[in-house]
């Protein structure tokens, strides 16, 4: 983990921005040594007990409590390959600590592609399109606030899809919040 002095120099700050029309947050530059480090551990080496410190980052952030947390869906051939499914990891340490609800499989992946950080950002539009679905057995009401929860933001690709997938199905209230942005 991280101690109190290397936890208390990072450079934790909300960003707002946007991707499109979908509004979303994150708190720290991917570029920063110590963020690059900890997320890709956490993301590619197995270090999945990283996931509350990571998702204690967002801890200034105010998320309406009435607001659903979606983490981006990973594909059924990733998760075998990873073991587990870092963004409701992420999601499960944030709503843990601050009681939101989560629904882990309201989208659904349904298309393998290679992993977005080994593919260039023109390829990254192409790699998702129609890569997610939603989950028929769900019956949440299409007012409900939505914050797709990713790791990182790069491109913005994955956001996107994700929302205008929940968007196609009648969602109206979404939002992102990622740990990082490049």
């Amino acid at each position: 983990m991280l101690c109190n002095e290397c936890q208390s120099l990072l450079p934790l700050k909300e960003i707002h921005s946007h991707i499109h029309s979908l509004p979303y947050r994150s708190v720290i530059p991917y570029t920063h040594p110590i963020a690059t480090l900890l997320i890709h551990s956490f993301k590619f080496e197995g270090a999945y007990s990283l996931a509350p410190l990571l998702a204690s980052w967002w801890h200034t952030i105010d998320i309406p409590h009435d607001a659903i947390l979606v983490p981006v869906p990973i594909h059924k051939k990733r998760l075998r390959q990873r073991g587990y499914h870092q963004t409701l990891l992420l999601a499960n340490a944030l709503a843990s600590k601050k009681g939101y609800t989560i629904i882990p499989n309201l989208l659904i992946r349904t298309i393998h592609t290679s992993p977005q950080s080994s593919l260039q950002p023109t390829d990254r539009l192409h790699a998702l399109r129609g890569a997610f679905k939603i989950n028929p057995h769900t019956d949440l009401p299409l007012t409900t606030p939505l914050i797709i929860i990713d790791d990182v933001v790069t491109t913005g690709t994955t956001l996107l899809e994700c929302a205008l997938t929940l968007q196609s199905h009648g969602y109206t209230t979404l939002s992102g919040l990622c740990l990082a942005h490049a």
